[in-house]
């Protein structure tokens, strides 16, 4: 009967050591694969904001080209200006005046 005990507490126990080394491998993937989604998240948004940065500076830039200066009213169109796609923007930065391009993009803050 003792032996049957030993041999059921030592089941028991191996069991319970088993469910919670699965646990702690569980929690461990889990961690480890949260840490790669976030390290994929965050360099895709560093991509995004880049590009974003870039197209941003290409409008300064042309509008510098254009007109010499960027005064406060051409500065309020370049949220506009950044929701059209780059192949967009280009032409009508070069072809529209300052007060078309004003007229055009004031309209749409």
């Amino acid at each position: 009967m003792r032996l049957r005990n030993y041999y059921i507490e030592d089941r028991e126990k191996a069991v319970q050591e088993g469910v919670e080394r699965g646990i702690q491998q569980g929690v461990e993937r889990g961690i480890q694969q949260g840490v790669q989604r976030g390290i994929q998240q965050g360099v895709q948004r560093g991509i995004q904001q880049g590009v974003q940065r870039g197209i941003q500076k290409m409008i300064e830039n042309m509008l510098l080209a254009r007109f010499g200066t960027i005064d406060p009213e051409l500065e309020t169109i370049i949220p506009s200006l950044l929701a059209f796609p780059s192949e967009e923007i280009t032409p009508l930065l070069l072809q529209l005046s300052r007060s078309e391009l004003l007229q055009r993009f004031q309209d749409n803050n």
